[in-house]
């Protein structure tokens, strides 16, 4: 447990509990989006008692002294991952019921601006829901408890007014805990650490879970001085810039990165850009990105063919796509490309296709060029995840209901035919990784598994994943696994 002091004058203090956002025993770096709604709350006076699922015992002692005398306890799902958020939310609000049962309760996060109440219920768990994703809008509610003002139990949250994004509680708690390697990006053991930096993309796309989420940004010069105050107090050298689209806004990427030369902070950086934005950037400002300490940018080629692009809102074409990821790797920034598959309408050529791509990036930039392969999944409350949620059964009213509804064994992509669900299934979780993106393999690759990587390449150029005994013998032979990045 933490204590957040409050900035000014202390109105009263909470319990918030951050679920465990990733798998039981993963490795798990700083919950960023949190760290804005609670620099709020201490701007709005509140003093918190900070409980992070990954270092906390859930209903230990810390936990039961620190419900008495609070003004209310609050679950916040800050990370997209309901598959391993949701039971820790549970879990914690039954707690609280039955241990402060006059205490109030309440849960919001980024999970529940996608299932808003009423689509999403916790009767008897929660008297309020906070659905949505603005920095104060937890803050703007317990003030309007406190004065006696708020909605009545069960009643929709107003919305939030706007506040600027602030990230002060990152100086305020110890993030030593959260520092850890980050080897999938920037390829060596050093510490690491990711900051919030923005929220919310501006491009809309189809298919993301940020399709509708207003941007936020952090002024450029509060990104400098977190990373040069952060390594000063951590010795951290390796900084992932926390938002979806840092070339949105040009003369704030080209003024961070002036910044960090300025204060000679000599870091390394890791940051999301979109294709489009690549591309209106000069080649000297890309070398001053890579000057100022970029290293790596994950880029969103995602698709093979110009039509899917549109299927799933991109705005560019593949051929750009090719375009920037050769223009910033000129300039020495490796790139990480998204690769999705198994979404609605995806055709065979498109999926060809798409693994064509991934082949001609593989062999025009070699390792410098990462993949992340993932399986679409429908995210509710976007344009593409309403679309496929059609198919599927209607989503529990109930989070109780929903948490056992996201585990259920069975067809997971039922707008695709059963072998094309088979094949993306085994592309993502297997051939892709192994012959293009092996990242976990270290040392000398032995004969066997350099023997599955070529055969794994050829499945993916010819399209054959039928007979699949080269999988099997990878799963019985095989010691260390594959980076995969799909998440139920």
């Amino acid at each position: 447990m933490q204590r957040l002091v409050a900035s000014g004058e202390r109105r009263a203090r909470i319990v918030l509990f951050v679920p465990r956002w990733l798998p039981e025993g993963e490795p798990s770096g700083l919950p960023y989006r949190v760290f804005p709604v609670l620099s709020s709350l201490a701007r709005h006076g509140f003093e918190v008692d900070v409980f992070f699922g990954t270092q906390d015992e859930l209903g230990g002692h810390a936990m039961r002294s620190a419900l008495p005398g609070a003004f209310a306890a609050v679950a916040w799902c800050a990370e997209l991952n309901p598959a391993c958020q949701v039971p820790g939310l549970l879990d914690f609000l039954a707690f609280v019921k039955e241990s402060a049962p006059d205490l109030a309760r309440i849960a919001g996060g980024g999970f529940f601006e996608l299932l808003p109440p009423p689509r999403l219920t916790l009767p008897d768990l929660s008297e309020r829901i906070v659905a949505e994703s603005a920095c104060g809008a937890l803050a703007q509610l317990l003030a309007r408890m406190l004065a006696g003002v708020a909605e009545a139990p069960g009643e929709p949250v107003p919305p939030a007014r706007r506040e600027a994004l602030d990230c002060w509680a990152l100086r305020a708690l110890d993030l030593a805990p959260f520092l850890r390697p980050e080897a999938m990006i920037f390829r060596n053991q050093e510490r690491s650490l990711q900051i919030p930096t923005g929220y919310g993309c501006a491009k809309r796309c189809r298919f993301c879970f940020y399709e509708r989420s207003p941007v936020q940004l952090l002024r450029a010069e509060e990104v400098v001085e977190i990373v040069v105050d952060l390594k000063a107090r951590y010795g951290v050298r390796q900084f992932l810039l926390g938002e979806l689209d840092f070339l949105t806004s040009r003369p704030r990427a080209l003024a961070i990165a002036r910044g960090l030369l300025e204060r000679e902070a000599a870091v390394a950086w890791f940051a999301l850009a979109s294709i489009q934005d690549v591309l209106a950037l000069s080649d000297d400002e890309l070398g001053l990105l890579y000057r100022s300490g970029c290293r790596v940018l994950e880029l969103g080629a995602e698709v093979g063919t110009d039509s899917a692009l549109r299927t799933i809102g991109k705005s560019f074409t593949v051929e750009q796509a090719v375009t920037a990821t050769d223009r910033v790797r000129a300039q020495g920034i490796a790139t990480i490309c998204n690769v999705l598959l198994g979404f609605p309408d995806e055709t065979r050529a498109d999926r060809r296709a798409t693994l064509a791509l991934v082949e001609r990036l593989k062999r025009r930039h070699g390792p410098a060029v990462r993949f992340n392969f993932r399986l679409y999944q429908p995210i509710p409350n976007t344009t593409m995840g309403e679309e496929a949620l059609a198919h599927l059964p209607p989503l529990p009213r109930e989070l109780r209901d929903l948490a056992r509804y996201r585990v259920e064994v069975g067809r997971s992509l039922p707008w695709l035919a059963p072998a094309d669900e088979r094949g993306a299934k085994l592309l993502v979780e297997h051939f892709l990784p192994l012959a293009y993106d092996d990242a976990l393999s270290s040392g000398p690759v032995s004969p066997v598994r350099g023997l599955l990587r070529r055969l794994a390449r050829l499945r993916c150029r010819t399209g054959f994943l039928g007979l699949d005994l080269d999988r099997a013998l990878f799963q019985r032979l095989g010691r260390q696994g594959l980076a995969v990045t799909f998440l139920p």
